[in-house]
Formats: C-alpha cells, sequence, structure tokens
C-alpha cells in the first residue's frame, strides 16, 4: 500500500495543488519486523528501498487510538495525520460465523486433508477460508496458489465421491512468496532463488501473464501487457516510461533511426565524397581512415549545386538539375519529383547564393548540418527540432528540383518524428521534461501550492 502511495505522491500533489513536500508517508507496525512473510534478508532490502525513498517505518510501534487529526502510539507519541489507512491483514468472511461450523484462527473454517468441513458431510470449504495445518501451527496459506490448489482437491475429492473412487489428499506446492513496492520495486523468493528489484517485478508479471495462460485467456493476456507496458502513467512501469505509448511512441523508434541514419549517409557521402563513401562497409571501414576522396564537397573550388547560374564545371547545365537529396547531380540515378524549379523559389536560391562563393560556402556547411540532424535523430536528442529541420531540408531539396522519389519517403518520415519519438530511447527522455520544467518555470512562473500547513503557523 505505501509503495503505491509512494509512486502516486507527486501525481496527487500535482493533481490537487499541493506541496509534495507536505506529504509524509509514515509505516506504522505493531510487530518488531515487517513483512515477515518473507526471509530477513529480502524484507531487509524491501525495508531499505522504502527509507531511501523517503518514508518513514516505525516498528514495535502498536496504535491504540485513533484521534480525527491524529494517531496515539503505545508508547505515547501523538502523530499528526488526516489520513489513516489501516491494513489489519486478512480474516475470514464474517457471514461464516452462522454456518455453526468449527473455527479457526481469523475466523477460517477447519478442514480435513481433502478439504472437508470438520463434523460436515459433502461441504468442501477451500481458498482464504480454509484452514489446514500442512506442518503443526501452520496453515495453508492465504495466497493464490493456496487458494487454487484447496480448490483442486476439493473438486478431485467430489470427483471421487461420485465415482467412488480414492480420494487426494491435500499437499501444498508453492513457488514462493512476491511482495511489490510499487510498480517498479519488489522483493521475491521464488523457489529459493531470491530476487530483488527489476528482476522481481519482471517476474511478477510473468507469473500474472503464466495465470492469464492458464485460463486460457488470450484476451486478459494482451490486456495486461498492453496496460502495465504500453499504457501505464507516470513512468510507473519496470521500463520508467521508455516503453509508454503517454509522453513518447515506441513503435517510431525503428523509423526514427533509420531517417537519422539517412542523413548521416548523406551527410558523409559529401564529407568523404561518393566514391569514397561507397567504398565503406562494416567489415571495411578503412577508406574512412585515408583521408578526403577528390569529390568530396569540402575540398571541392567549385559549386557542385546544379544551378545554371553558378556555371559549376561539375553541374553546369539544366540536365543536372534533377539531382538527388545529397546533391550530388552528377550521378543522378532517379527521376526527379520537380523537373525544374519553380520561378519563385530559383528568385529566393538566386538571392541566396548569388554566386560561387557563397555556393562553395554553403556547400561545406550542408553537410555538417545533414550530419547534425542525422545524429539527433538516431540519439533522440532535441527530436522535434531535428524533425523540423529534416523536413526543411527535404522541402528545400525537392522544389530545387535536386530530390529524387526515391527519397521523398524521408518527408512524411520527419513529418512522423514530430510526435515526440526522442522519449522512446532517446535522450529526450531526460532532456525534454528538464527544459519543460524550467522553462516553465520562466515563462509562466513556478507552480505554487494552494495549502500549506506551515501557512498555519
Amino acid at each position: 500500500m505505501v509503495g503505491e502511495l509512494l509512486e502516486w505522491k507527486d501525481r496527487l500533489a500535482k493533481d490537487n495543488k499541493i506541496d509534495k513536500d507536505e506529504i509524509e508517508l509514515i509505516v506504522v507496525e505493531a510487530a518488531p519486523t515487517i513483512l515477515n512473510m518473507l526471509e530477513r534478508r529480502d524484507a531487509d532490502k524491501a525495508e531499505k528501498y522504502m527509507v531511501k525513498k523517503g518514508i518513514k517505518i516505525l516498528k514495535s510501534a502498536a496504535i491504540v487510538e485513533v484521534k480525527p487529526e491524529s494517531i496515539v502510539l503505545k508508547s505515547g507519541e501523538e502523530l499528526p495525520t488526516h489520513t489513516l489507512i489501516w491494513t489489519a491483514g486478512v480474516r475470514a468472511n464474517s457471514d461464516t460465523k452462522d454456518y455453526g461450523m468449527e473455527s479457526a484462527r481469523a475466523g477460517r473454517l477447519k478442514v480435513n486433508q481433502y478439504m472437508e468441513a470438520e463434523k460436515y458431510d459433502n461441504t468442501y470449504v477451500i481458498g482464504d477460508l480454509a484452514y489446514f495445518e500442512e506442518e503443526e501451527g501452520k496453515p495453508t496459506p492465504q495466497i493464490v496458489e493456496a487458494a487454487e490448489q484447496t480448490g483442486m482437491t476439493a473438486a478431485k475429492s467430489i470427483i471421487a465421491e461420485i465415482s467412488g473412487g480414492d480420494k487426494t489428499p491435500f499437499q501444498g506446492k508453492y513457488h514462493g512468496v512476491m511482495v511489490s513496492i510499487g510498480a517498479k520495486y519488489g522483493v521475491a523468493n521464488l523457489s529459493g532463488m531470491h530476487l530483488s528489484g527489476w528482476f522481481a517485478i519482471f517476474m511478477k508479471h510473468m507469473v500474472n501473464l503464466y495465470y492469464f495462460f492458464g485460463i486460457r485467456s488470450g484476451y486478459y493476456m494482451w490486456q495486461y501487457i498492453m496496460h502495465e507496458f504500453f499504457h501505464i502513467k507516470d513512468r510507473r512501469n519496470i521500463f520508467r516510461g521508455w516503453t509508454s505509448r503517454y509522453g513518447n511512441v515506441i513503435w517510431s523508434l525503428p523509423l526514427r533511426v533509420y531517417l537519422g541514419w539517412f542523413w548521416i549517409d548523406e551527410a558523409l557521402a559529401k564529407i568523404y565524397g561518393e566514391g569514397t563513401w561507397d567504398k565503406v562497409s562494416l567489415t571495411n571501414l578503412k577508406p574512412m581512415f585515408q583521408g578526403l576522396g577528390p569529390d568530396s564537397w569540402l575540398t571541392a573550388t567549385t559549386s557542385k549545386m546544379p544551378f545554371d547560374w553558378l556555371k559549376a564545371a561539375a553541374t553546369s547545365g539544366a540536365s543536372q538539375a534533377a539531382g538527388d537529396a545529397a546533391g550530388d547531380a552528377a550521378q543522378n540515378v532517379t527521376t526527379p519529383i520537380l523537373s525544374h524549379m519553380w520561378g519563385w523559389f530559383e528568385w529566393i536560391i538566386k538571392l541566396v547564393m548569388p554566386n560561387q562563393d557563397v555556393a562553395v560556402f554553403m556547400q561545406k556547411v550542408v553537410p555538417f548540418i545533414e550530419l547534425a540532424i542525422g545524429l539527433a535523430l538516431v540519439a533522440g536528442l532535441f527530436t522535434w527540432l531535428a524533425s523540423v529541420g529534416s523536413m526543411g531540408f527535404l522541402v528545400m531539396f525537392t522544389l530545387s528540383a535536386m530530390l529524387g522519389w526515391d527519397k521523398f519517403w524521408a518527408l512524411p518520415a520527419s513529418f512522423a518524428m514530430l510526435n515526440g519519438a526522442g522519449r522512446t530511447f532517446g535522450l529526450d527522455y531526460w532532456v525534454v521534461p528538464w527544459f519543460q520544467k524550467h522553462l516553465g518555470n520562466f515563462w509562466y512562473g513556478k507552480p505554487r501550492a494552494v495549502y500549506r500547513d506551515s501557512d498555519r503557523k
């Protein structure tokens, strides 16, 4: 319970305009230890995690009185609080008192090894309500596995009664105990294997999915996966929100990386030169360390832009005006989207790039801008701005009659990246919230709680 409150504290404080520092979580335990169903090494890990997260744990502290705005401990200490959640453990349904059956601890009904109620024929008790001591003083635990197994034992006993066969006595087989401290941390003892943190919660999900598989419910398996891994908010899953569709879109990750590589490939082809870059592969990186090729955009003394007025030797003539997105008009192999530049856009380009000197400078800058766009997309850093830059370049190449149909896909792909794709396994997962917080405080002012206890003092 306190683990769930820990993870909900920030959300509840934000929604109710309360300063989260005003919320204190305290576990008050009458026993000298907590989580006594676990081995101490597992329970101690859980306790250490809670204390680290700011939860105060009071042990050997029985509550003797509950007042409207406080609780009183056996020691006489009084704790002010407006919210008390009492977790008193599991007790049998009080309606069973009317059955007249023999009961045991916590109101549970005594049964024999076949789950038959003591002193009653043809009456079976299962689940948390059944009290059967597997060992002296050790009744069946009130957990799901025990409930399922007592139910199976009762069913077999009833079948044996009808068919005249032998009854099968109950034998509890438990795979372990697991405790969740919220949705991101847990401790578990699974058949002697001790797990904590991420692995414990992962196994919890596997156990739950196995249960749905056991009852042959593909529908609930799917619903569980979607909720726990993709729909849950506030980073409350074992992947800390990386996979959540709220705040990021995991499905766009492959496209984002592919689009980023598209721009890296375009940039390096210009930097090294097409002839040199085409020789580079994962098994042959040697050309990258042999210097720039003769067709590199960085070493060229004339413009490679396929614009008539620049009169560049390597790119002169209208036949070169149909280059691809890399601007390598000399090796154009695809049909351009536009056969020629529209007049109004040509006027803009002439204004920006009036002569060879400006054109040569621009062609040395462009590859590095493309490289920056590609690296930003692959890393998921400032993805929205990188996507806008990608679209801008592609639109410019299209209107310049330099973009071929084979690379047109990159334009709608860039548009798709505006959906916050950088928050899925990208640096924007941390960077964007940081900017939102600090720029938001600068622009709108820092949100203030509408109520603080300190204001009354």
